[in-house]
């Protein structure tokens, strides 16, 4: 093979990738999927909401925590809802999946990833609990509480 088509082959193969990995940057970027998605918190998506900035259908993260006594599970528990909150404002959420993490719970600290289905309520994928800053062990705990 003549130097001058390698030289096309290979410039042709590298064009190819460089413009697939350009067009998942673009993805990532404009349909909020991927590993680039920042999240937000349930003030800013109430906001986005209002404005019209996020749509219903669109992907989004959000973080807030559970909000105390909303846990709620149904179908032999494989469908979960809850109410994630900033404090200021609050959303419902469905989640139907039995991969709750184990730090799940009221007032925990969340990240829900999905879409908005309706009227300020959010269809969740992907529950990822947030690691305390502090850790005890069972033992302190319980001495703290007596």
């Amino acid at each position: 093979m003549p130097a001058r088509r390698r030289f096309a082959a290979g410039s042709l193969i590298i064009t190819f990738f460089l413009g697939l990995l350009a067009y998942n940057l673009y993805r990532t970027v404009d349909e909020g999927v991927g590993t680039f998605t920042y999240y937000t918190t349930v003030s800013e998506c109430w906001t986005g909401l209002e404005s019209g900035q996020i749509a219903a259908g669109n992907g989004v993260r959000i973080n807030g925590s559970v909000m105390a006594g909303s846990i709620r599970r149904e179908d032999a528990e494989t469908r979960v809802h809850f109410t994630i909150t900033d404090g200021e404002r609050s959303f419902p959420v469905t989640y139907g999946s039995i991969d709750l993490p184990d730090l799940f719970r009221d007032g925990a600290d969340v990240v829900v990833e999905g879409r908005f289905t309706g009227e300020r309520h959010f269809d969740a994928t992907s529950v990822m609990a947030k690691c305390p800053t502090k850790y005890e062990t069972a033992e302190s705990a319980s001495a703290g509480e007596a």
